[in-house]
C-alpha cells in the first residue's frame, strides 16, 4: 500500500512537471498561441541572418544566430531575415498582426514556409505608399492568419539602404488587442501645435524681419517636417514614392532644423564677440551636420555604403551634445553672472535639446532598443517643448525690443517738439531782429519824409524814399530766406546749391564777375538737417556778398568737397585780397564766425594781397 502511494505521488509530480517542461522547452524554441494569447514579442524566439536570397531555416540553421532580446539591430545596406515558429494551440483560427515597432523600416516582406513552398503574407514599409501597405497605417504592420492547431514557419525580410534601424517585432491577436492608438493621437496633436508655431513664426518673420526671426522660422519649418518624417506620417502621405528622399528624410530634416537652431542660438548668445572659441565650434557643427546628412543622397549614384554613412554620421552626432552643452553653459552664465533673466527660457530649451540628442544618439546607434510607444513620447515631448520655449523666448525678446523702440519714438517725438519750439523761437527772433528792425527804419523814414515834404525839401525826400525802397527790398529778401529755410521740401543739398548759385549769379552780375560751381555728383541728394542748412546757407551768402562787394575780382567760385566724415564749403575769388592779420573784423566776418560756431563747424580764411581770398567752412556729417 505504501509503495503504491509513493508511485502515485511520483506519477502526479511527473504529470505536473512534464507539461511545464514541455511548455518551457517549446517556449524557448517558438511562440505558442493559446486561447489567452493577446500579444507577444517574437524576438526571444527568433533567429537572424543577412543575405539577399531565401534560405530554409531547417536546412541552414547553422547560418542563423539566435536573438538575445526583443530587438534586432539591422545594419544599413544589408538584406536581413528574421525567422520564428508560431504554433496555434487554440481550437479556432487566429488573425494575427505583426508590428515592426519602427516607422522607418524601408520595405518589409512577410513569408510563410509550408509544405516546401514559400508563400507571401504581405508587405509594408516606409518606402511603400499607403495603397501598397498590407495595413494602411503609420506604424507598419502586416496581418496574417494562423489556422487552428497549425505551426507556421514565419520569415521576415527587410532592409534599409542608409542609416541602420532597430526592429522590435511584436504580434497582436486582432480580436483581443492592437497597437494602442494613443501614440497616433499624441503625435497628431503635437504636429498640429507645431504647425501653429510654424504659422506664428511666419507672421513674426513678416512683421519683425531680422536674423533671429529668419533662423527661428527655418528651425521651426524644418523641425515640423522632421517630426513628420520621424513619426512616419511623412512617408505615409508625402514622400514614400521617392525612396532617395524617404531613406534620408529624417536625418536631413533633423540636421537642417538643428543647424538653423544653432545659428539662431549663436546670434542670440552673441558668441562671435563674447566667446570666439566656442563660436568656431558652433559654426563647424552648423556646416558639418547638414553636409554629412546630404551625403545620404549620394548612395543612389555612387558606391558609398550604408555602413560608411552610419560611421560618418557619428561625427556630427557626437558633436551635437558638445554644442548643446556649450550653449547650455553660456545660457547659465548669462543668467547667473550677467543677470540676464530672459536666458532662463534658453536654459530650458537647451536642457530639452541636450537630453533629446543623447537619447536619439542611443536610439540611432542601437544602444537603446527602439520602441514605437517610447519613440512617440520622446518625439512629442522632446520637439514640442523646445519649440514652445524658443517661441516664448523670441516673443519676449520682440516685446522688449518694441518697448525699447517705443521709448525711442517717444524720445524722438519729444526731441522733435523741442526742435520745433526752438525753430519757432529762432524764426520769431529773426522776424524781430531782421524784419522788425527794417520796418521800424521804414516807419521812421516815412515820418521824416512827411516833415521833409512840408518844408519842400525835394532832395531829402528823394533820399528818404530811396532808403525806404532799399530797406523794403532787403526785408523782402530776408522774408524769402526765412520762408525758404523753414520749408522741409528744401532740405536736399541740390536745393541749397541751387539757391546759393542763384544768389551768387545775381550778386556777381552787377560787378561783371563770372560764377563757377563745383559739386561732386554724389552730394546732390544728401539731406541736410534744418539747423545746419540754415547756418551753411547764411554763411555762404555772407561770404558771397563780401567777395562781390570788396574783392574787385572777376571770378567767384563756389566749391563743395566731401572727404570722409567732413563736408567743406569754399567761397573763393581772384580779387585784391587782404592781410588777415591786419584786417579789421566787421559784422560780416563776425556773422560768419557765429554761423560756424552754431553748428560746431570750423571756419578757415586764406587771403594774400593781389591773389584773392578763400573762405571755407568744414562741417561734420553723418
Amino acid at each position: 500500500m505504501k509503495d503504491k502511494f509513493i508511485k502515485f505521488l511520483l506519477f502526479l509530480v511527473i504529470s505536473l512537471i512534464m507539461p511545464v517542461t514541455v511548455v518551457i522547452s517549446q517556449a524557448a524554441k517558438h511562440l505558442i498561441l493559446t486561447s489567452s494569447f493577446e500579444k507577444g514579442f517574437i524576438g526571444p524566439v527568433s533567429s537572424h541572418r543577412t543575405g539577399g536570397s531565401f534560405k530554409n531555416y531547417s536546412d541552414t540553421s547553422a547560418e542563423w544566430s539566435k536573438l538575445q532580446n526583443t530587438s534586432c539591430w539591422l545594419s544599413p545596406g544589408d538584406v536581413h531575415w528574421l525567422y520564428c515558429e508560431i504554433e496555434n494551440r487554440d481550437t479556432i483560427d487566429k488573425t494575427i498582426k505583426l508590428y515592426l515597432n519602427n516607422v522607418q523600416a524601408g520595405i518589409t516582406l512577410l513569408y510563410s514556409f509550408k509544405n516546401g513552398k514559400l508563400d507571401s503574407l504581405g508587405a509594408t514599409g516606409s518606402l511603400l505608399p499607403l495603397n501598397k501597405r498590407s495595413s494602411g497605417d503609420r506604424s507598419l504592420s502586416i496581418p496574417f492568419l494562423v489556422a487552428a492547431n497549425e505551426t507556421l514557419n514565419l520569415y521576415v525580410k527587410t532592409s534599409r539602404k542608409e542609416v541602420g534601424i532597430t526592429l522590435t517585432p511584436i504580434l497582436y491577436d486582432t480580436l483581443k488587442g492592437d497597437m494602442p492608438v494613443w501614440t497616433d493621437n499624441l503625435l497628431l496633436t503635437v504636429l498640429s501645435f507645431i504647425f501653429l508655431i510654424v504659422i506664428t513664426a511666419l507672421v513674426v518673420l513678416k512683421y519683425f524681419l531680422s536674423k533671429e526671426s529668419f533662423w527661428f522660422f527655418l528651425y521651426i519649418f524644418f523641425g515640423f517636417f522632421y517630426v513628420l518624417a520621424a513619426s512616419g506620417y511623412g512617408s505615409l502621405y508625402l514622400w514614400s514614392k521617392f525612396p532617395f528622399l524617404e531613406e534620408n528624410a529624417a536625418v536631413l530634416l533633423g540636421a537642417l532644423s538643428t543647424s538653423a537652431f544653432l545659428e539662431f542660438s549663436r546670434i542670440i548668445l552673441n558668441t562671435k564677440r563674447l566667446f570666439p572659441t566656442f563660436n568656431k565650434i558652433l559654426l563647424a557643427c552648423i556646416v558639418i551636420y547638414p553636409l554629412a546628412a546630404c551625403l545620404g543622397f549620394l548612395f543612389y549614384n555612387t558606391s558609398i555604403q550604408g555602413a560608411e554613412y552610419s560611421s560618418l554620421l557619428r561625427i556630427p552626432y557626437l558633436l551635437m551634445p558638445l554644442c548643446f552643452g556649450i550653449t547650455l553653459g553660456i545660457s547659465i552664465y548669462n543668467v547667473a553672472v550677467k543677470k540676464k533673466r530672459e536666458f532662463g527660457w534658453f536654459i530650458g530649451v537647451f536642457s530639452f535639446y541636450f537630453l533629446m540628442v543623447l537619447v536619439l544618439i542611443l536610439l540611432e546607434t542601437g544602444s537603446i532598443a527602439y520602441n514605437h510607444n517610447i519613440h512617440a513620447v520622446l518625439l512629442s515631448f522632446g520637439a514640442l517643448p523646445q519649440m514652445v520655449l524658443t517661441l516664448i523666448f523670441l516673443l519676449h525678446r520682440i516685446l522688449k525690443l518694441l518697448e525699447f523702440r517705443n521709448r525711442e519714438i517717444l524720445s524722438v517725438r519729444l526731441q522733435g517738439q523741442q526742435d520745433l519750439m526752438k525753430e519757432r523761437l529762432r524764426v520769431s527772433k529773426d522776424l524781430h531782429d531782421e524784419v522788425g528792425a527794417t520796418l521800424s527804419g521804414i516807419a521812421m523814414y516815412s515820418h521824416l519824409t512827411k516833415e521833409q515834404i512840408k518844408i519842400g525839401n525835394a532832395l531829402e525826400v528823394t533820399q528818404s524814399l530811396n532808403i525806404m525802397q532799399q530797406s523794403a527790398g532787403e526785408m523782402v529778401d530776408k522774408l524769402n530766406d526765412i520762408v525758404w529755410l523753414v520749408n522741409p521740401t528744401h532740405d536736399s543739398m541740390q536745393e541749397l546749391i541751387q539757391r546759393l548759385e542763384e544768389y551768387a549769379t545775381d550778386m556777381a552780375h552787377a560787378r561783371n564777375m563770372q560764377v563757377k560751381l563745383s559739386v561732386p555728383p554724389g552730394l546732390i541728394e544728401y539731406k541736410m538737417p534744418v539747423e545746419s542748412r540754415r547756418s551753411i546757407y547764411l554763411f555762404c551768402k555772407e561770404a558771397i556778398n563780401n567777395a562781390v562787394k570788396y574783392s574787385e575780382g572777376t571770378l567767384l567760385e563756389l566749391i563743395i568737397i566731401k572727404s570722409g566724415g567732413l563736408m567743406q564749403f569754399n567761397v573763393t575769388d581772384n580779387g585784391k585780397g587782404f592781410d588777415p592779420a591786419t584786417v579789421q573784423r566787421g559784422n560780416g566776418l563776425e556773422n560768419m564766425q557765429r554761423r560756424a560756431d552754431d553748428i560746431g563747424a570750423k571756419l578757415q580764411m586764406n587771403s594774400v594781397r593781389d591773389k584773392g581770398c578763400s573762405v571755407s567752412l568744414q562741417v561734420k556729417i553723418n
